[in-house]
């Protein structure tokens, strides 16, 4: 077995099974739905020729739906006929799912290919919370079973606005079950909603105090800070944050390839998923970044996707602003327990590791201060 992951890969190539879903998220971003599903024959020919140019790591060939199980059968099909043969590459095959139709015969067979065959899911936090963001279908799903199957696999947790106020009660509900926890805020959706900061802060200083009195949890990707990126020597300017560039994203006609599987056609329409793409192909000549968020302090820990800026504000550089002071508000509640939890170590066998860790998140605290000593006389008093 090779060491390809969905977390550590050369290459991955973005299918699009199916353009249809059983659920009707409330943050859904596809706009074109229709009974088409991928050409298998075709396909198949595509990533043969892929899979006979090897890379050093391998390729993740990510099934990207839709609810791709609507299609299980052909799935099976497109797998066994790759699994048959044999090719230069390693790979994997990945995908993403709602859970609600892994029952049955579904469930069977992935367990049974469990080792090529990793099923990332999608679960939006606890019971209440999911149920309001994707149609009251909590109950559909078996959660332990991808626990238990695809233990190194991240829980996908999309919040919205209604899931918000449930932020900190998912997170901890889903540590009971998953080891490793994905967090991101819903794209191309509107944040510009009542009393954002307020709940927002709420849920960050509850999950301070949960991280707090649970320390040997991994923490959920949106707690956690890469300080690394405030040291680094090189500007940030015309760095992408993201994997856009080693991704290869064929859309349902599997004709042409995209660098990223949010900018499709179906999604976007034709003329902007190419004009997208011919960006990011010259993307040494793009600025990643706008004016004003290069004179920021925070930037560099600031997320964004660059698909997301483009289809809504038709500029990779143009972030949500709506959004700004929530990133910065993150940023502060993280340095504050980030801080506190080192101050306060009192284990003094610590790994060399964790002591790097330590460093490394001390200068970066330290090289923005200032900025965070300012937002600290705004966020007090919301």
């Amino acid at each position: 077995m090779n060491s390809t992951s969905n977390y550590y890969f050369s290459r991955k190539i973005s299918i699009t099974t199916n353009l249809f879903c059983n659920l009707h998220c409330n943050y859904c971003y596809e706009n074109k739905y229709s009974n088409r599903s991928f050409d298998l024959d075709r396909t198949i020919y595509k990533l043969n020729w892929y899979l006979n140019a090897p890379t050093s790591k391998g390729t993740v060939i990510d099934l990207h739906g839709g609810e791709p199980f609507l299609i299980f059968e052909k799935i099976c099909q497109l797998c066994e006929s790759l699994w048959s043969q044999t090719f230069k590459e390693n790979f994997i095959i990945h995908t993403t799912t709602n859970g609600t139709l892994v029952h049955g015969k579904i469930k069977h067979w992935l367990q049974k290919n469990r080792s090529k065959f990793h099923v990332k899911l999608s679960l939006d936090g606890c019971e209440k919370a999911h149920n309001l963001n994707r149609c009251n279908s909590f109950s559909q799903i078996d959660c332990d079973f991808f626990a238990q199957n695809w233990p190194k696999e991240y829980v996908k947790v999309t919040v919205s606005p209604e899931s918000l106020p449930y932020l900190a009660e998912s997170i901890a509900f889903l540590h009971t079950k998953f080891k490793k926890i994905q967090v991101n805020f819903a794209e191309l959706i509107d944040w510009n909603t009542p009393n954002l900061l307020s709940t927002y802060k709420g849920q960050l200083l509850q999950l301070s105090q949960f991280y707090t009195e649970h320390p040997y949890y991994l923490r959920c990707s949106l707690f956690t800070l890469n300080y690394l990126k405030l040291l680094n020597k090189r500007p940030l300017h015309s760095e992408k944050l993201c994997s856009n560039g080693r991704k290869i994203a064929f859309d349902i006609d599997g004709n042409e390839e995209y660098p990223c599987q949010l900018v499709l056609p179906s999604v976007c329409g034709v003329k902007k998923a190419q004009k997208f793409r011919q960006i990011m192909t010259d993307s040494h000549q793009v600025c990643f970044i706008s004016n004003k968020c290069r004179k920021c302090p925070l930037h560099p820990l600031c997320d964004t996707c660059y698909g997301a800026n483009f289809i809504a504000r038709n500029a990779v550089y143009k972030r949500d602003l709506n959004l700004c002071l929530a990133q910065k508000l993150k940023i502060w509640a993280i340095t504050k327990y980030d801080y506190n939890r080192i101050i306060n170590q009192v284990n003094t066998t610590l790994l060399q590791e964790d002591k790097c860790n330590n460093i490394i998140t001390m200068q970066g605290i330290k090289k923005i201060l200032p900025a965070l000593l300012q937002l600290e006389s705004i966020f007090q008093t919301i």
